[in-house]
């Protein structure tokens, strides 16, 4: 798969065979996902983690953060650490965030 990814250019993602219930990897989302306390954000930044806590209407606590990669780059998810969902993404790579 992966030479096929190298001369075709279609990455994974373009292949709905790979793809699982999001239900399944609740465990390991929840393993992976990060404390809040842990991003080194700029202000403004910053300013869109508040913001964006503030609407999820949880404590920070129950709010942990993800890497995610999409095809344009890096963001940040917030993810509720009770159910395993994300409650916002983040425009912003948060290891090169600050």
């Amino acid at each position: 798969m992966t030479l096929n990814s190298v001369f075709t250019g279609r990455d994974y993602s373009l292949y709905p065979n790979f793809y699982q219930p999001y239900e399944k990897a609740f465990d390991e989302i929840i393993e992976k996902t990060r404390a809040l306390t842990t991003l080194n954000l700029s202000k403004e930044n910053k300013l869109l983690l508040d913001e964006s806590v503030k609407k999820a209407a949880l404590p920070e606590e129950k709010i942990g953060w993800l890497l995610v990669k999409h095809r344009f780059g890096f963001c940040t998810a917030l993810i509720n650490l009770g159910t395993g969902f994300p409650v916002a993404y983040l425009p912003f790579d948060p290891d090169d965030a600050g």
